[in-house]
Formats: structure tokens, sequence, C-alpha cells
């Protein structure tokens, strides 16, 4: 594989050990186990609404940049695991706007956690 540059080489390294280290830690997880919180996509999505939280599901889509029809699945599966609560947005019955259950900032408070740990690892030795 050619890169342009060497910083986009050490880049995708980054991100690639980023993702490795995010696997190893969630299979080692009783807690964070894909059944729990949906998967890595899963993952994702409760970190970004812990973040925003509440917030629309279009603004959801943006953040995390995939199409209408893959945020549904997501979010119905995290109704349906018990980490996702959904309100009607004020002033647009059309709209609703999704926050996190007690249950799932505890997961995402754990992910972020993990996120930290890994990210830790791999930059403690840059100066």
């Amino acid at each position: 594989m050619h890169y342009p540059s060497e910083l986009s080489q050490h880049v995708d390294r980054f991100f690639r050990k980023l993702s490795a280290g995010m696997h190893q830690k969630l299979a080692a997880s009783d807690e964070l186990c894909d059944a729990a919180i949906g998967g890595g996509f899963g993952a994702m999505t409760l970190l970004v609404i812990a973040e925003h939280e509440p917030l629309p599901i279009h603004k959801l889509a943006e953040h995390l940049a995939r199409d209408k029809a893959q945020i549904t699945r997501v979010l119905k599966l995290q109704d349906e695991l018990g980490n996702l609560a959904r309100a009607p947005a004020c002033g647009d019955r059309r709209s609703c706007m999704v926050s996190l259950t007690e249950q799932g900032r505890l997961f995402a408070t754990k992910l972020a956690g993990a996120l930290e740990e890994v990210t830790s690892d791999l930059t403690d030795d840059l100066t």
C-alpha cells in the first residue's frame, strides 16, 4: 500500500491499533460484551449520544456519518437493550430526541474509560 506521506501512514496505523485495542478490551469484558452494547457501532452510538444528549436523530446520523437506515437499526437495538430513551422534540412532533437511560450512561462511561486506557497505551511513548 502506498501512503502519500509518512504522517498518513502513522495515522492509519494509530487508528487500526486503536480499533484493535478496543475490540480486545470489549472481548475481555463481561459487562461490555456485544450483546449488551450492540457491537462496535452500538458502542460508538452510545458514546456520541452521551456526549451530545438529548439529540435529534438527524444530528446523530451526522455525528456518526451514517445514513438514516443504519441509524434506525442501531437505535432500535439500543432501545431493545434498554440503553436508549426517546422523547418527542419540543415544537416538532415529527422529530424525536434520543438520550441514554441510566444503564446506557453506565455503559457509555465504561466505554469512555476503556477508550481512554487504549489511547493512553498507544500514546504513552509520545513526547
